[in-house]
């Protein structure tokens, strides 16, 4: 969150709605493989503007990997 820019928004007591998107992509680690890519096409289009650049970076780490470009290999994810 604080490499995002987003330690300030997800403290706030009044406005939750970065806390609570970051606690939905966490809990994405409780959903059986076979729908994890469905259901977080869900939460993408639920999730505040602010944290789509994080579950963008989320998504390239845990769910689809990083594509292959010229020399390098794709990245599988984790």
């Amino acid at each position: 969150m604080q490499a995002a820019g987003l330690q300030v928004p997800y403290a706030d007591p009044d406005n939750r709605t970065i806390k609570i998107g970051t606690h939905q992509l966490l809990r994405l680690a409780s959903v059986p493989v076979e729908d994890l890519e469905e259901t977080f096409e869900t939460l993408l289009d639920n999730l505040p503007d602010e944290l789509v650049d994080v579950a963008e970076q989320f998504e390239k780490t845990y769910i689809r990997g990083a594509r292959a470009r010229g020399r390098r290999r794709a990245t599988r994810p984790r």
